[in-house]
């Protein structure tokens, strides 16, 4: 999942510091993301949209994100890979002791 920071960062190819913030809450309303964990590829891909089809000479920043989108769209593919090579066997019990009856 991409930060907030990071889609900032893209969205200033384009913008200064206090309109990347004012442009990133009216994407994220117009696209109906919802950024308070990350952002996914797919969100990311919403944003682009959205500002390509709003945004005044925002080539650069839709750029951007549509290359960090495609960055976490690959992340996520690598990512479930990862968790099932990673899982374990289960754990054998241990033997039960024998009791020594006299």
């Amino acid at each position: 999942m991409a930060t907030k920071k990071q889609v900032l960062d893209a969205l200033r190819a384009r913008y200064d510091y206090y309109a990347s913030e004012a442009v990133l809450g009216e994407l994220m309303e117009t696209s109906r993301v919802n950024g308070e964990e990350g952002f996914s590829g797919r969100d990311i891909s919403k944003l682009a949209d959205s500002l390509a089809r709003t945004g005044v000479r925002a080539d650069n920043a839709v750029s951007a994100l549509n290359a960090l989108a495609e960055f976490e769209k690959e992340k996520e593919k690598a990512a479930p890979a990862k968790k099932t090579s990673a899982k374990k066997s289960p754990a054998k019990k241990a033997p039960a002791k024998k009791s020594a009856k006299k």
